[in-house]
């Protein structure tokens, strides 16, 4: 890898950035095959339209154990291509850069500017065999970023710099249990963290073991830390139990059959009989129709409480995980959901 000013450097195709961006000079990564006659296995550029090559010092660049590559300059472009940045602009004059390539060169992993108001380079890097990897570099910003740092403060015009960017993460969630009734909502927060320096990678959440008739959603579904922890909100969502409103007599056979033809006559012969006998005989029709209700109520047969048509989640204990993924590396924490 290096720098070069040539608009016609060879690139191949499916490369990440197969044009020249502009400006005084843009970085190169070309992988070569010594066993194919040293053959191009890939060749892109890296670059915006600024001098991405304007400093001193010797650039860097490391593989890991997966055939990605890491590579540390220094750039003044505003638009050196950046990804999953925990610095996504440039601060200074001119910035380092921390830019990660796939085993094809045909896509960024992550990348990103490190620097302050003052000029920084980068220029070295390497990878230690669980894929932390370690830059250094100089910087003459008083502002330079940051974390864990045992000398933070710049000590003259310039001072060097050494940074780790982690191969892991920590995950964590609160509270770590809640208790609700059915069609309540609950939320929880889950932290996503660099286990040490800078964890430069997007982190997918999803989570699991939710009880029935319920639904969990996360927001925003995926994070990168950076140097500093993220946090994400986890919604659990119950079903309320939902019943009918209408009090339903009991099915219309044998003894009901009988129910209504009566309940026809005693209207027509109790109300509108032309005759004291018809009306009399309205009168029976009535005393006989309620000896058929009290013998039907007599025997449970006559009506039934209000009917549940649709069931809510269920009351109990829940453990819900909750899971974050990147590259190779997952974690999962739990969270206790207690339905009512």
């Amino acid at each position: 890898m290096g720098s070069t000013a040539s608009a016609d450097y060879p690139t191949t195709t499916g490369a990440f950035q197969t044009t020249y961006g502009g400006g005084l000079s843009d970085v190169f990564v070309t992988a070569i095959d010594p066993s194919k006659s040293n053959s191009l296995v890939y060749s892109t550029l890296l670059g915006g339209s600024g001098d991405d090559d304007a400093g001193e010092f010797a650039r860097g660049v490391a593989v890991d154990t997966a055939g990605n590559v890491i590579v540390i300059g220094n750039t003044t472009s505003a638009n050196f291509p950046t990804l999953h940045a925990p610095q996504s602009n440039v601060a200074g004059g001119q910035d380092a850069f921390v830019s990660k390539l796939n085993a094809t060169g045909s896509a960024l992993l992550y990348s990103t500017y490190l620097g302050g108001t003052g000029d920084d380079f980068g220029a070295g890097v390497v990878v230690d065999k669980v894929g932390n990897t370690f830059l250094t570099g100089q910087t003459t910003s008083a502002n330079f970023p940051t974390n864990s740092a045992p000398h933070g403060t710049l000590n003259g015009p310039s001072d060097s710099f050494i940074a780790k960017l982690s191969a892991d993460f920590n995950l964590s969630s609160s509270p770590a249990s809640a208790s609700i009734t059915a069609g309540q909502t609950v939320t929880y927060s889950v932290t996503v963290s660099p286990t040490d320096g800078l964890y430069g990678l997007p982190v997918s959440l999803a989570c699991t073991g939710t009880p029935s008739l319920s639904t969990c959603t996360i927001s925003p579904q995926q994070v990168t830390p950076g140097s500093a922890a993220v946090s994400a909100t986890v919604t659990i969502t119950t079903t309320a139990p939902q019943s009918s409103m209408l009090h339903v007599l009991g099915s219309v056979t044998g003894v009901y059959a009988l129910f209504l033809p009566l309940l026809w006559l005693y209207s027509g012969t109790a109300k509108h009989g032309r005759s004291a006998k018809l009306r009399t005989l309205g009168w029976v029709l009535g005393v006989v129709l309620l000896l058929i209700v009290v013998s039907l109520v007599g025997c449970g047969g006559s009506y039934s409480p209000p009917k549940q048509q649709k069931p809510g989640t269920p009351s109990g204990t829940s453990t819900i995980t909750i899971s974050g993924s990147s590259s190779s590396m997952n974690h999962t924490t739990t969270v206790t959901l207690n339905v009512i």
